[in-house]
């Protein structure tokens, strides 16, 4: 029997399928079954192509142009600017809530993590894992621009007066209920194709961030914690490739460091 993948990711079939076979080898087992029809399934192939994100220069050119948008695009210039700055999913950008910020301190911390379902609507669940509850420090400029952001939406809820709904999220609709979880990316793709920027998906932002740590030296575990993964392991398995070019750049700067000529 062959499955089809219908758009899932290769790993949550995998997952799905061990799951499912390990019921019946215990009906099995107890001789409920006699056979266990997970045996002999053959798994969609793997066809996950290489990540693709922006360059620094891309970033550069992004964070200049988004500095030219008008007030009213606001949410989404600094949608954008956590996305890339912290590496945060985006429902965990989507429930951030400004109880959240610490202005003072320079901090953001995940809580909770905002979807939408077409069957639920709206709804609010706890991140991923227990280790998605993290607390990153932001650097001056993001936290400036926060601030910014959220004098702008203040001054705009008290315009708007009593049909502000006050949700409290940082993100959302025009009249304060929650935002409509495309929105942010559906800016950003019109934005890449009005100025002729190379667009990715918003989950590269993710990507990216988790890059730069790895490039900066980071050991996994930091990055591990800065990204919310449940284990260093899935941090290895999504990044091995960066921490293996990470590493041999760290073996020719001992090289270049040291200097000798040991065939001499």
């Amino acid at each position: 029997m062959k499955l089809h993948s219908e758009g899932k990711p290769h790993k949550t079939i995998k997952n799905h399928v061990s799951l499912i076979s390990t019921v019946f080898r215990y009906a099995v087992k107890n001789q409920l079954i006699s056979k266990n029809p997970c045996v002999g399934v053959d798994l969609p192939r793997n066809d996950s192509k290489e990540r693709e994100i922006l360059t620094i220069s891309e970033v550069h050119k992004l964070f200049a142009l988004l500095n030219e948008e008008p007030a009213e695009n606001m949410q989404f210039i600094v949608y954008i600017t956590l996305a890339v700055y912290s590496g945060f999913r985006r429902g965990e950008l989507l429930g951030l809530e400004w109880r959240d910020i610490d202005i003072i301190n320079g901090l953001v911390s995940v809580r909770r993590a905002a979807y939408y379902s077409p069957t639920v609507g709206h709804y609010t669940d706890t991140p991923k894992s227990n280790k998605s509850l993290r607390t990153l420090k932001l650097p001056v400029e993001v936290i400036v621009l926060l601030s910014q952001y959220r004098d702008h939406q203040s001054a705009y809820a008290a315009k708007l007066g009593d049909k502000w709904n006050d949700t409290e999220r940082l993100f959302t609709s025009w009249d304060g209920s929650y935002l409509n979880p495309n929105a942010p990316i559906n800016f950003y793709q019109k934005f890449c194709k009005k100025h002729g920027l190379r667009a990715v998906t918003i989950h590269s932002f993710r990507h990216l961030n988790a890059s730069m740590l790895i490039n900066a030296g980071l050991d996994v575990k930091t990055v591990q914690a800065a990204l919310g993964h449940a284990n260093a392991t899935t941090t290895l398995n999504c990044y091995a490739h960066e921490f293996q070019t990470a590493q041999a750049r760290t073996c020719e700067a001992v090289s270049n460091a040291l200097k000798l000529n040991l065939g001499a």
